[in-house]
């Protein structure tokens, strides 16, 4: 049993009002509410597309599958990226949390040239890779710190 799955079973035991009974879902039809990100034919819950047309994706349940779908049934950055925006939906909130998590799969270079230009054009100069450098080096001080 993976660690996740194991996670979950724990906190649905220990924490029944967690699940299902939470005030937010009484009256929801909440069968159809699955995240089975692997399926090739994956797609929204529909229950959730109903219930929030035009924004599905927004939820972070709905956002994190629809990630990981658009990320394992494809082989670079760009196209995982290319199929997440053609998804519809909330496609440029689930496309940055795919654009990060393809970036580190893949690595920068899979980022095509002229996207990374026009973000940077977009930021002024490039200041959105400075920060991420300088949050990088800060975690690596702090990683060695904590070592000593």
């Amino acid at each position: 049993m993976s660690c996740i799955v194991h996670r979950a079973s724990l906190l649905s035991r220990y924490f029944p009002s967690l699940t299902l009974s939470n005030k937010e879902n009484r009256g929801l039809d909440l069968r159809d509410r699955n995240w089975r990100w692997k399926d090739k034919e994956f797609k929204y819950a529909p229950g959730r597309s109903r219930q929030m047309p035009g924004y599905i994706g927004s939820y972070a349940m709905d956002n994190l599958s629809m990630s990981l779908h658009c990320i394992y049934h494809t082989t670079s950055a760009k196209e995982a990226m290319l199929y997440c925006a053609n998804m519809r939906g909330d496609s440029d909130s689930v496309c940055a949390v795919v654009g990060q998590l393809s970036g580190s799969i893949y690595g920068l270079s899979s980022v095509p040239r002229s996207w990374i230009d026009a973000v940077e054009k977009w930021d002024g100069g490039g200041s959105i890779m400075l920060r991420a450098y300088k949050l990088f080096k800060l975690g690596a001080a702090q990683q060695k710190q904590q070592k000593q």
